[in-house]
Order: structure tokens, then sequence, then C-alpha cells
């Protein structure tokens, strides 16, 4: 009798040993899963007129949505997760009308974030982390390359997980260019 009651106290402290291990493991993993379709590249095309800025708007789940996007360091499987997306962008600074010359010289390209949204759950939009590039010098007819990057800062709990899970996340962005 003494040896079965052993037997079953040790029994009882392995499996709550086990049921702390597992809950503990999944209590901050609530990320995991489909978060916000999204991923690795998205690439756009955008000519600056004379008018001297262009405003656009790119639906970040639409870049790539064979993957998920989770917060920073949170990547446990490279193939179905990403935890940034780059946005690139070839912008050219152009001269359509002819109301500019080429003697108007360089101008300064900037790229300003408008806004940054979570659809439908837009008091959780502060978890989108958006990087935008320096202001860099460019002239008139020419191409310049520029990286936006846009990461997911980590849900404080289940709840603001739940609140964006599937939601769409739309990031607004301001082109321009300034003459120097």
């Amino acid at each position: 009798m003494k040896n079965n009651k052993k037997s079953t106290k040790k029994l009882a402290i392995a499996l709550l040993a086990l049921l702390g291990v597992v809950s503990t493991g999944s209590t901050y993993a609530y990320w995991q899963g489909a978060v916000l379709g999204s991923s690795k590249n998205a690439t756009g095309n955008i000519v600056i007129g004379e008018a001297g800025e262009i405003t656009t708007s790119v639906t970040v789940n639409d870049v790539n949505a064979d993957k998920v996007l989770v917060p920073s360091g949170r990547v446990e499987d490279a193939v179905t997760q990403a935890d940034q997306v780059d946005l690139d962008f070839s912008i050219t600074w152009s001269n359509t009308n002819s109301t500019l010359s080429d003697a108007i010289g360089a101008g300064t390209l900037s790229v300003e974030l408008l806004s940054a949204e979570i659809v439908d759950a837009e008091s959780h939009s502060d978890l989108v982390l958006v990087t935008t590039p320096a202001d860099v010098s460019i002239n008139l007819n020419e191409t310049v390359s520029r990286t936006v990057t846009v990461v997911l800062d980590e849900p404080a709990d289940a709840a603001a997980y739940e609140a964006i899970i599937n939601r769409d996340i739309v990031v607004t962005l301001k082109f321009s260019v300034a003459v120097a």
C-alpha cells in the first residue's frame, strides 16, 4: 500500500511538471499561425512628374500571401513566416510636360510615412512599425531605388493578437521631390 501511494505521488508530480512545461511553452506563442498574411518583397514603380509628389497605398498582405508576418525575431518556420516585409520602389522624376528643364539641377527625394493601419483593428495599428529610407538626391529623368521596411511589434497579450489576426495592413506613403 505504501509503495502504491509513492508511485501515485510521483506520477502526480510528473504530470504537474509536464503540464507546467506545456502551458508555459504556449503561453507566449499566441502570434503563431495566421497572424497577418504577408511576407517578403514588393516592387513598385513610381513616376513623379512636375507636381513633385505622389501618394500611394500598399496592402502589405498582398505582397506575398504565402507567408505570415510575425513579430520581430519570432520566425520559427522561414518557409511560412517572415518578420519583416521589404517594399521596393523605383522612383523616376520625369518631365512629361516639358515644364521642367534639365538645367533645373538636382532635387531631394523624400519618402514619408502618412499612415500604417491594421484594417478593422486601427486601435492596434501602433504594432505596425515602418522604416522609411533617408532622403536622397535625384536628378530630372533619373530613377532611384528606395526600400521601405514593415515589421510587426509583438502584441501585448492574446486579446490584442485576436484583434489583429488575419487583418490587412495598409501602408500609405508620400514620395516627393523638392528642387534643391
